[in-house]
This record gives C-alpha cells, structure tokens and sequence, in this order.
C-alpha cells in the first residue's frame, strides 16, 4: 500500500471511530469524502444541521436519501416526505429530462464544484412555486457507494437586483440599510446632534469676532 493510499485508510478509520468526517485529495475528478461505519455516517447526518445552506443528500440514482432542516424550510417538505424519492421531484418539470442526463454525466466524473455555471437555475418547492437557485455539489463515498450532497441556496433577490438596480443603486441601498438600521439609529441621531452643536458654537464665535 503506498502512502496516499495510507493516509487515505487513515482517515477513514478515524472517522468510522466517530471523528468528524475528513477532507481527502484522492484524485483529480473523484469523490473527496470517504465515510465508513455507521457510526460515521450518523456522524455525518448530524454535521448537516449545522451547515446554514440548504442540503439535500442523494445517491448515485438520483433517490433522496436525508435533507437538512434549512431544506425543509426551502422547500416546504419534511426530510422523511422527501426521502426515496427523485431528487427531480424538487426540479420544475420543463427541467427534469436535462437533469437527469446531467446527473448521470456528473456521476461519470464527480467533483466538488458548482452546478451549471453560467445558467439560471430553478427549484420547484411543494406549493409548486418556482425560485431560482445557485447550487454547490460534492461527491462523497460512503462504504464503495457514491452519494451527491447538493448545497442550495435562494438567490432570487440577488438575481432581482441585478436585473433590475443599478449597481450604484444596489451600493446606495446597501449604506442606507445599514444606516438605517435600529442598532445604528441611535448613533446616527448622537452624530446629528453634535453637528448642530458644532455649527451653533461656530455661528456664536463669528458673532463675537464681528
């Protein structure tokens, strides 16, 4: 066994004994998270409730296997509604022949990268409103067997404002949230009153030199 492979094994027996699961660099195009044990799996599962993305976890068919809370909400089911079905289940349906062909390329070559740069993405939540998505995906390899998690995120607003504000505007927006916000209100309000009394003991000593 070389040393990669070793250190590989290493990190794999440390996480089956209950260690948080590891970051490996196996090979350009492959998975790198190797999970082994139960034990590291439910270890797993429980480091996904404390991500703030939305997850979503499925394996090599495409069947959902755990959701996080962040995606219940996202979506508007509950993790045991969603598990073992599609994952095309929350894709609209004018998408879900390309999906399922660009999975099964993904699955051909995994990485850990974002879904389809350059496109506009949707999610299709259980009410059947549509929102667009930005996507993160990673391979991971649990006992041989290859799974997907899929980071999600809502950008709709993003997407909003830079179709529709000027990025001067979105800049402008920005500060004026920020000043405006409550915990600044009251320092904005101190700064106003020391300029009133600057501009007032200024006038008072032109008076006097007059």
């Amino acid at each position: 066994m070389n040393e990669k492979n070793h250190t590989q094994e290493q990190r794999v027996h440390e996480v089956s004994k209950g260690k948080s699961p590891a970051l490996t660099h196996s090979s350009p195009g492959g998975p790198h998270i190797f999970l082994r044990g139960e034990r590291s799996w439910s270890n797993f599962l429980t480091l996904m409730e404390i991500v703030p993305d939305a997850l979503v976890l499925v394996d090599s068919e495409g069947s959902i296997k755990r959701v996080n809370s962040q995606a219940e909400e996202l979506f508007g089911y509950t993790s045991p509604e969603l598990e073992g079905l599609s994952l095309e289940v929350l894709v609209p349906e004018r998408f879900r022949g390309d999906h399922v062909l660009d999975r099964q390329k993904y699955n051909a070559l995994p990485t850990t990268r974002p879904m389809g740069v350059g496109l506009e993405l949707y999610g299709l939540r259980r009410d059947g409103s549509e929102f667009t998505v930005g996507i993160s995906l990673s391979p991971i390899l649990f006992e041989g067997a290859l799974h997907v998690l899929a980071a999600i995120r809502d950008i709709t607003i993003r997407k909003h404002l830079e179709a529709n504000v000027p990025v001067t505007s979105r800049r402008r927006y920005i500060w004026t949230a920020r000043n405006h916000h409550p915990n600044n209100q009251e320092k904005n309000h101190h700064l106003n009153s020391n300029q009133k009394k600057y501009r007032h003991l200024n006038k008072n000593q032109q008076k006097s030199l007059e």
